[in-house]
């Protein structure tokens, strides 16, 4: 799977009597592999954020999965969990939400506690669709 982001940014800089626009254009292509379906001895450690709503109605079947659900401005549960349930902070980590937002945040509080190998996967359907390749 590819993710590609896109920034662009216009900034104003007065100059005496002249205005002029400055465009940046940065474009980040990564590209990360998921385990695949026949990787049985996979260290890979799948964290569901959504709701428990949301894992009621839908879930990762086919492999074990953390359920940390996180809002974007609280990631408590995830943070207070990750060392005990993950203690190598080397191991390959995929979070997942609904469409890939709090996939974000989760991403950037694991970075922060010290993780060094955290993918967003985006949502549920991107993981199920990408695990059945």
């Amino acid at each position: 799977m590819t993710m590609v982001h896109l920034s662009v940014s216009i900034v104003t800089y007065p100059t005496s009597s002249l205005n002029y626009f400055k465009l940046s254009l940065s474009l980040l292509c990564i590209t990360y592999c998921y385990p695949s379906t026949n990787t049985a001895n996979s260290k890979t450690v799948f964290i569901d954020l959504r709701s428990e709503d949301e894992v009621a109605q839908k879930k990762l079947e086919s492999h074990d999965f953390i359920h940390a659900p996180i809002t974007y401005t609280d990631t408590s549960k995830i943070t207070s969990q990750a060392e005990k349930l993950i203690p190598d902070k080397g191991t390959p980590v995929v979070v997942y939400c609904g469409a890939g937002r709090r996939g974000k945040v989760g991403k950037e509080a694991l970075i922060y506690a010290g993780y060094t190998n955290v993918v967003n996967g985006g949502g549920l359907e991107d993981i199920l669709r990408h695990l059945q390749e």
